[in-house]
């Protein structure tokens, strides 16, 4: 066996015993063959957004708890968002609707993200994954989420949730 400098260079493969190829076919390489070996190292961070329950849903501040005036209904609006936001400000999903999910994050907002119409938003009831990307932004019209069922779905736009009470 032929040694190698540790420091600046691999150990060289001189039989077939190491070579997948070899391993794999049942064909051993000519013993005059030098190979050597070739790792590559690839990292792949996987973010997971949690469901969250009805109950336990994003709500925004409520009126006084002493009953002097009734609790208004909220209804949610949506207004326009922006195109990508950070992976790291998400804190849960909630499955709301046929074509869209809602996105909960840590600064209280609610964004609705609408998914391609081959989609089934019953997949993501009990949250999704994300590949986190270099500039660590989820975007519509880029990223794809992943159920934990295994489906993947593409984000076709977000829609910003703002809460208006309504007085019976």
């Amino acid at each position: 066996m032929v040694a190698a400098n540790a420091a600046s260079e691999p150990a060289p493969i001189v039989d077939g015993r190491d070579d997948p190829v070899a391993v794999a076919t049942g064909a051993p390489l000519p013993d005059d063959r030098l190979r050597w070996r070739q790792v590559i190292v690839e990292q792949r961070v996987i973010i997971r957004i949690p469901a969250r329950s009805r109950a336990s849903s994003f709500r925004p501040a409520s009126p006084s708890a002493n009953g002097d005036a009734p609790s208004p209904t909220i209804v949610w609006r949506e207004k326009k968002a922006p195109r990508c936001l950070p992976i790291q400000s998400l804190r849960g999903v909630q499955v709301t609707r046929d074509d869209s999910i809602d996105l909960l994050t840590s600064e209280r907002q609610r964004l609705r993200a609408r998914l391609d119409e081959s989609c089934r938003t019953l997949d993501f009831y009990s949250g999704f994954y994300i590949d986190r990307n270099e500039d660590g932004m989820i975007c519509a019209g880029r990223d794809v989420i992943q159920a934990r069922s295994g489906a993947r779905c593409a984000i076709e736009k977000f829609r910003l949730m703002v809460p208006v009470a309504i007085r019976d």
